[in-house]
């Protein structure tokens, strides 16, 4: 067989496979994304990076680079909703070629690295993370670049790229402690008297860069951390999330796990006494630093994760850092099953052809696994693309035009679209851009006295039922208060997806309404 034309035909058919996707794919933009997008847009027309112009300052935003670039593209006249879009195919593919280059440094067979970047080019949660509007496929690509550099034995470019990560998504500080943790560890082991010179560059490229950021931040916002921390921050540890985990880990990675034992278990014996041999040379490798690199970034980012109160997991978004350290280390298991494969294939050339059928047969269920799982990526793209367009964007777009800019809008929870588009200064309880009801451990009556603080001329509700409010019992004694009286309902606007009971009621103070 002709591995070097299957790869070719492999690479080239992951890159068309995903063209065509991308012109299919419903273009859609999660709500969470017009967070992002007010943020990037008070900071290109104001100057501030903050959720309501004129008010204390809050980070609601998730990471300080994406927002900065939206903010950029903003003052030039584009649409944040067109250039994350963009962006975010272009950012797919430059993930892609990201891979290709790691894959290269771990001097694979050009099949192997054809099915790797194969299982990239049809995850089908890819694509719903580049149209979503969040810094989801930017951070994919740091961790890429970072695992790039420290292949490639790169330290400046290395602290840079951590850098680069951190300011992309805040778990990117794990991915620079565990980095730089085991790069250290290796320099200072094996070449000490280049220590010094390694750490230096380490405090003038990455940490003193991050130190100011971090003080900055902590100067402007008044927090240690995002005010996005302190709203998802959980009780303690999430057996559902860790289980969670799993369950992503085996959709997109148990079947290419048997696949590398299969190939380690082919000539098992031959190939241990060849990785024994060669011990000392691997322990003083990039590839050694780069896969305890890896350990330890995942143990940081699972034990996080575990604690968190995970919202708008959606497409499992929080464990697609995961992925890299995975794609190249199943890389790499294919390459020695593979070296075990070569040194015996024409002495045993009946078990060689069985597993390599074995091996392909594997790797295309995989492959068309994710194909079929597409499906239901786009169907969630469909919805949440209806649910913006006839719910969250109307109502952004209609307060805007009936409610006067000096009013206050409050939000009950999906404070995205409808804050983005109406302009208003808004009261988020989703938490997320509210420093008090994410960090304030408010009663319950505190709450309430909290909801009705700034007399809003607006109140939006999510609601579970069309005909009445309905939206847990935090809602409904909010309702119940007497200062909702004050306030009629104005319109509601139904879901139109079948079986889906997610409705806005949006009601307006009396005298905005009378008017």
């Amino acid at each position: 067989m002709n591995y070097k034309f299957l790869s070719k035909i492999l690479l080239t058919s992951g890159l068309i496979y995903s063209a065509l996707i991308f012109i299919i794919f419903p273009k859609w933009t999660i709500d969470d994304a017009y967070i992002i997008f007010r943020y990037a847009e008070n900071f290109a027309n104001q100057g501030v990076l903050t959720w309501n112009v004129g008010e204390p300052p809050i980070e609601g935003y998730t990471g300080v680079l994406w927002t900065v670039v939206l903010a950029g593209f903003i003052k030039l006249g584009f649409s944040p909703i067109t250039i994350s879009h963009v962006a975010g195919i272009l950012m797919f593919f430059a993930g892609w070629l990201l891979l290709f280059l790691c894959l290269r440094k771990l001097n694979l067979p050009d099949l192997i690295s054809g099915i790797i970047l194969l299982l990239y080019a049809t995850s089908p949660i890819l694509f719903t993370h580049a149209l979503s509007g969040l810094e989801t496929s930017l951070f994919i690509n740091a961790i890429l670049l970072s695992f790039y550099f420290l292949l490639d034995a790169k330290e400046t470019p290395l602290f840079l790229s951590l850098l680069f990560a951190n300011l992309v998504r805040p778990e990117g500080a794990a991915l620079a402690t565990a980095f730089v943790i085991a790069t250290g560890i290796s320099k200072f082991k094996n070449e000490r008297e280049d220590f010094k010179f390694w750490f230096w560059k380490f405090l003038f490229f990455y940490f003193f860069p991050a130190l100011i950021y971090f003080i900055w931040r902590a100067n402007y916002y008044g927090a240690l951390l995002p005010n996005t921390f302190y709203a998802k921050e959980g009780n303690g540890i999430s057996l559902d999330n860790l289980i969670d985990i799993s369950r992503f880990l085996r959709t997109f990675f148990a079947i290419p796990i048997l696949a590398a034992a299969l190939l380690l278990s082919f000539e098992a014996d031959w190939l241990w006494e060849r990785i024994k041999s060669e011990w000392v040379k691997f322990k003083n490798s990039q590839i050694f630093n780069a896969f305890w690199g890896a350990i330890i970034f995942m143990i940081l980012l699972v034990a996080v994760l575990a604690r968190t109160h995970l919202l708008t997991n959606f497409s499992t978004r929080f464990y697609t850092p995961l992925m890299p350290a995975f794609w190249l280390g199943l890389g790499y298991l294919f390459g020695l099953g593979f070296l075990a494969l070569n040194e015996f294939k024409n002495k045993k050339t009946l078990k060689y052809k069985l597993t390599i059928c074995f091996f392909l047969v594997l790797s295309v269920y995989q492959i068309l696994f994710q194909v079929v799982k597409l499906k239901d990526e786009m169907q969630f793209a469909r919805v949440q693309l209806t649910l913006q367009e006839t719910e969250h964007n109307l109502i952004g777009r209609e307060l805007k035009n009936i409610i006067p800019p000096s009013e206050w809008l409050v939000v009950y929870t999906d404070a995205g679209a409808m804050p983005y588009f109406s302009k208003l200064k808004t009261v988020d309880f989703g938490a997320l851009n509210d420093p008090l009801l994410a960090r304030g451990n408010l009663s319950p009556k505190e709450k309430i006295d909290y909801f009705y603080l700034k007399n809003p001329g607006a109140i939006v509700f999510t609601s579970e039922n069309k005909d009445k409010l309905e939206y847990g019992a935090e809602a409904e004694s909010i309702s119940n208060d007497l200062r909702f009286k004050n306030y009629i309902l104005y319109k509601k606007y139904f879901s139109t997806i079948p079986n889906l009971e997610y409705h806005q009621f949006v009601y307006l103070r009396k005298d905005l309404y009378h008017k």
